[in-house]
């Protein structure tokens, strides 16, 4: 999927979020977006996601597609894990509770192995959600987003609490997602250099515009 913003403009508390904003996310892009603290980059993924509507502009998509398909089709991962109350299994099968993608819910099997591919440990899929750490609710919540295979993955630092060795695991997860020519990936992280091997777009949010190679 692509996604095109033209003339986006945004103002919160009376500060200019985006100004014109014009881009274009190519489908099977690896884009990584930097900037200083309060520069919009969180606005921007949900803008993206359409959790938040900007003033002006316009942001359109290569397919067509209703809103609640639109959500599932581009994943948003926030910085701070939606954990719902429940077990890991059930916060994990919790998008499969809604039509039309009752049918399409994994079994314990699948379950198992893709949370097996995130941690080094074994989590117990009847543990309580809550008794997570943050490190293990990020990566919950990332299994929990490969699982409904979006086209488009937006991730909102999503190591922050995560030591190396899990930082690598989940970047590592993130790359072959990405390996998929049909998969976008717009990740925003405070590391200067991602434990990755791939081809990366970098992009710098600042004054209201995006700039490439920055």
């Amino acid at each position: 999927m692509e996604i095109q913003l033209k003339n986006l403009s945004l103002t919160f508390d009376g500060k200019k979020i985006f100004n014109a904003l014009d881009y274009s996310f190519k489908q099977g892009g690896f884009y990584v977006v930097k900037g200083e603290s309060g520069s919009g980059k969180t606005t921007l993924l949900k803008c993206l996601s359409s959790l938040m509507e900007a003033d002006g502009g316009e942001i359109s998509y290569s397919s067509d597609l209703q809103i609640m398909e639109l959500r599932r089709k581009i994943q948003y991962l926030p910085q701070l894990p939606v954990v719902f109350e429940g077990t890991v299994k059930e916060n994990l099968l919790k998008p499969f509770s809604f039509k039309p993608y009752i049918e399409n819910a994994p079994d314990t099997a699948v379950l198992k192995e893709k949370m097996s591919e995130l941690f080094s440990e074994e989590i117990e899929l009847e543990r309580s959600a809550d008794k997570l750490s943050q490190g293990e609710k990020q990566r919950m919540a990332l299994c929990r987003a490969l699982l409904i295979n979006p086209e488009v993955l937006l991730c909102d630092e999503p190591t922050a609490s995560l030591d190396e060795k899990s930082r690598k695991i989940v970047e590592q997860k993130i790359e072959a997602f990405s390996s998929d020519k049909s998969k976008t990936v717009i990740f925003i992280s405070h590391h200067e250099n991602l434990l990755i091997d791939h081809e990366i777009t970098t992009l710098t949010l600042k004054d209201g515009k995006l700039e490439e190679g920055k």
